[in-house]
């Protein structure tokens, strides 16, 4: 028996004989700016959250990347949010209320026991109907816009931006480009995510001192990367220079690896 979501599960985790629908469940958002919160039902979507936020001048932490989430189901299954500092969604429950299979209503909050596996329970403690989440109080940045500037970007043969060391566009050095979108010209690098994480804190301390038209720091490669692909049913295979393996534990050292990057705290 499991409790219908926002229907997005890419598992069959979610699928039961039974499913319970709780969007009858009338529930208001109730906003308390002294605790820093929002208690909402667990059927909510995270665009239902933002929305009762906005006129209280307070936002999430962090969203979930499709609007139609729903509060529970994000929560239950970990999933993580925008950026490996803020944390995954489960991150910003304060409490619970949730149906027991005794049919009894319980209430927890981070004073419980063994609160954070509550969370993240993956339906095993029942049916989640109220989560409370922290919240932060909004705050508005300067954006500047830059009309009729050239349209000239140097880009290579297959439209990507060139950039040199310091990630910086070659063309236009008040542009800079990472990861994928970009053309390393100092040597030819395979589009490949362990190249996009480590030019992650050169690109934000290289944005900092252009800012301050300060020094920018050169970005430095690395030779060889390790490759980790899935190959479904818990089967992964390994590459690093002429090393190559495949087989259960190496998907499982893949799996530890990627929940590296998403903590629960």
């Amino acid at each position: 028996m499991k409790v219908i979501g926002g229907a997005h599960s890419f598992t069959d985790i979610a699928d039961a004989v039974d499913l319970i629908d709780l969007s009858d469940i009338d529930r208001l958002p109730e906003f308390d700016a002294d605790a820093r919160s929002i208690t909402v039902s667990g059927t909510a979507s995270y665009a239902d959250v933002a929305r009762s936020l906005r006129p209280h001048g307070a936002a999430l932490r962090n969203l979930a990347s499709l609007p139609h989430i729903s509060v529970a189901g994000a929560i239950s299954t970990g999933t993580h949010g925008s950026g490996a500092a803020h944390g995954n969604l489960a991150t910003s429950v304060a409490g619970l209320e949730f149906i027991a299979s005794s049919g009894e209503i319980v209430g927890v909050d981070r004073k419980t026991p063994d609160f954070e596996g509550m969370v993240v329970s993956l339906g095993a403690f029942g049916m989640i109907t109220t989560v409370t989440l922290d919240v932060d109080f909004d705050y508005e940045i300067a954006q500047h816009v830059y009309d009729d500037l050239p349209l000239d970007l140097a880009v290579d043969q297959l439209g990507f931006v060139q950039v040199g060391e310091t990630l910086a566009s070659v063309s236009h050095p008040n542009v800079f480009a990472v990861g994928d979108i970009a053309a390393y010209t100092p040597r030819p690098l395979p589009k490949a995510g362990v190249y996009a994480v480590r030019q992650g804190p050169v690109l934000a301390e290289n944005l900092r001192q252009f800012a301050k038209r300060g020094p920018l720091k050169p970005y430095r490669p690395q030779r060889r990367f390790l490759s980790l692909l899935s190959g479904g049913g818990r089967f992964a295979v390994a590459s690093y220079g002429g090393f190559a393996a495949s087989g259960g534990w190496v998907w499982r050292w893949k799996d530890r690896i990627g929940t590296c990057y998403i903590p629960f705290s």
